[in-house]
């Protein structure tokens, strides 16, 4: 029974299921630069969610939410949804602008 559930979970891991995202482009397409892979996010897709940004940076939690912060303090992006549950959109898409 162990022997399966580690045979499991290798195969998952050789998958990449804890790392794809169905929302996302392909990783390798993604520009280098941390804003442009942002930008390139949200123009796919309509919001960013704090656990998305963690995905398409490599980094944990609290720098995903130091980085976001930062680019909503430059007016990059704003947070459309609330405090607690925040939802992250390109702010120039409140203008009718593509960023």
């Amino acid at each position: 029974m162990g022997l399966v559930a580690l045979s499991l979970g290798l195969v998952a891991l050789s998958l990449g299921v804890r790392t794809q995202n169905p929302r996302t482009v392909q990783w390798d397409e993604l520009p280098q630069d941390q804003e442009e892979r942002l930008v390139a996010f949200l123009r796919q897709n309509a919001f960013l969610r704090r656990t998305d940004a963690e995905h398409i940076w490599c980094c944990k939690r609290t720098t995903a939410s130091r980085l976001l912060n930062s680019f909503c303090e430059k007016g990059i992006i704003r947070n459309a949804g609330t405090p607690r549950m925040p939802i992250y959109v390109l702010a120039s898409n409140e203008a009718g602008q593509e960023a």
